[in-house]
């Protein structure tokens, strides 16, 4: 007996409608002012996923720095899969996990309890009834798996979205002979495939150990090449170079006819400065930004949602980033919507001169839109199954704290901040107008409660 099930992890964020029913599981929130942790990890928001399962979890990351570090394993040579099975399909699996149990069954009483074969189809189906419990587990945590092994290790540049776990199982049905009733061992094995005839876990263009080992060589040069010029100032001014180094260097992909690399999901794309048919989508932007703070120290995590950018706008699948700063908390950056779209008319395809930092280190109450904040704009939104997310317990919330970051607070550096306008808002998120100054801005509203650059101030 055998079985299957592949996932697109792109359709995490898309598998559930948005909707406000679903605002009190999903929805971003604060932390009240609480610093976070330095190194949130997705597998470290989840505290009953199985132990065989982190174990896997662990051993993945080990591989993925081996291969930084020159080695050859099963991630860059499928045939150093410890498991080949050549009738299913020419798999090149790794074991996740195998049970070996021994349970009693039954058979009518005119079945030859002497004759094995006769006994075989009621042995079978009693250890198919009972393994059910154990394809329902890997069903329900293997998703989550997955996605922590693919947002908590973006660097493996040449993996693919999709993942395939296989089971089987082996069985011994003739142990005693009883009339009416006898007992069968079986082992029940989970697989995750690396390659087989129709699947390979690494993307096109990156299908052998040559390929990634050239393909490394181009990534480590990449991001050197970028960190080299990163200021050392302060953590704000390297955020700040990031965001405009990415935006500057690459053009969003908004070929929707699906002409497009395979690159534009991986963090290769957007660290190698692309365009048209290999430049990034907003996963290639935020894993490229999440490498890059992971290289300098910066605490970064991958957030995933159902975005708008303004009210009435209809979702989409988006991924942005959340940031630590040096006051201790945690704020929100998309690099993607740092990059429009349109610009120049072509003169330079990959920097329109409309890159900003309108969406750079803000905080769950700013308001991005009309009567829009961030948090309602960028709900933290994990979908899956709603049955399945039912069995996890997970915390799937924004690590952001409530207003965007002030480079004022800066406690290791100071900071020199160009002026900025003040744009001011009502309470219901409506522009009353934009000011060269904040004295300026002071002296022409009237007694009040406002919303001046995301921060309220009562005149």
């Amino acid at each position: 007996m055998c079985g299957s099930k592949t996932y697109d992890i792109r359709e995490i964020a898309a598998s559930l409608p948005y909707s406000p029913a679903w605002s009190g599981i999903m929805k971003a929130t604060t932390r009240g002012g609480t610093s976070a942790p330095d190194n949130i990890r997705w597998i470290d928001r989840i505290s009953n996923l199985p132990t065989y399962m982190r174990t896997f979890y662990d051993k993945y990351g080990t591989s993925v720095q081996e291969v930084f570090n020159g080695d050859s394993n099963y991630l860059t040579d499928y045939t150093k899969c410890p498991t080949h099975l050549t009738g299913w399909n020419d798999g090149y699996f790794i074991t996740l996990k195998q049970w070996t149990r021994r349970i009693d069954y039954t058979f009518p009483t005119d079945v030859d309890y002497r004759n094995a074969s006769a006994k075989e189809p009621y042995a079978v189906r009693a250890v198919e009834d009972d393994i059910e419990q154990y394809i329902e587990e890997v069903l329900t945590f293997m998703p989550f798996l997955f996605m922590c092994m693919d947002y908590d290790n973006p660097r493996a540049f040449w993996a693919d979205n999709y993942y395939t776990i296989n089971w089987g199982y082996n069985y011994t049905w003739d142990i005693k002979k009883t009339p009416g009733a006898d007992k069968v061992q079986y082992t029940f094995y989970v697989y995750y495939l690396i390659k087989d005839n129709d699947f390979d876990y690494r993307i096109d263009g990156f299908r052998s150990e040559q390929q990634i080992r050239d393909g490394l060589a181009t990534y480590n040069a990449a991001v050197s090449n970028i960190l080299a010029d990163a200021p050392t100032t302060s953590r704000y001014d390297q955020i700040r170079y990031l965001n405009s180094w990415l935006t500057k260097n690459n053009a969003y992909n908004s070929d929707y006819t699906g002409n497009h690399s395979p690159l534009v999901w991986s963090p290769y794309s957007a660290l190698t400065g692309n365009n048209g048919y290999d430049g990034p989508v907003c996963e290639g932007y935020s894993r490229a930004f999440k490498v890059l703070c992971d290289k300098l120290g910066i605490p970064c995590i991958l957030a995933v949602g159902n975005a708008i950018g303004a009210l009435g706008e209809e979702p989409e699948s988006h991924m942005w980033n959340e940031v630590k700063m040096t006051d201790g908390y945690w704020y929100a950056v998309d690099v993607t919507w740092n990059d429009p779209v349109t610009g120049n008319g072509g003169v330079d395809p990959k920097c329109s001169g409309l890159e900003n930092e309108r969406w750079l280190l803000l905080g769950s109450e700013d308001v991005v839109g009309f009567r829009l904040t961030f948090a309602d704009s960028h709900p933290n939104s994990v979908l899956f199954d709603n049955n399945m997310m039912s069995y996890w317990d997970v915390d799937i919330s924004s690590l952001i704290t409530e207003y965007k970051y002030d480079p004022a607070l800066d406690a290791v550096f100071n900071v020199t901040v160009a002026p900025e306008p003040v744009r001011v808002y009502s309470l219901s998120g409506a522009l009353i107008g934009t000011f060269f100054s904040m004295s300026q801005a002071l002296e022409s509203l009237d007694q009040g409660i406002y919303i001046m650059n995301n921060r309220k101030v009562v005149k």
